[in-house]
């Protein structure tokens, strides 16, 4: 397993990244802003995203769902 942390935003908000090493599938956790580096990310990694969870509602972990998904 793998576990990447982008941070983002104005409330510098950990956004957690978790890969799966064998199939490279990957969960982002509580994407809360700045969604072009959590893209970004990803992408330069060449992780596939499979799923988005956020560990509460607050708009510091949940505003780049849209954007992310």
């Amino acid at each position: 397993m793998i576990v990447r942390v982008v941070i983002v935003g104005p409330l510098q908000e950990n956004t957690y990244i978790v890969v799966c090493e064998e199939t490279n599938e990957c969960v982002i956790i509580d994407p809360g802003a700045e969604s072009n580096k959590i893209i970004n990310e990803i992408e330069s990694y060449q992780f596939i995203p499979k799923y988005i969870l956020n560990t509460h509602g607050h708009f510091d972990h949940t505003s780049a769902i849209r954007a992310v998904k």
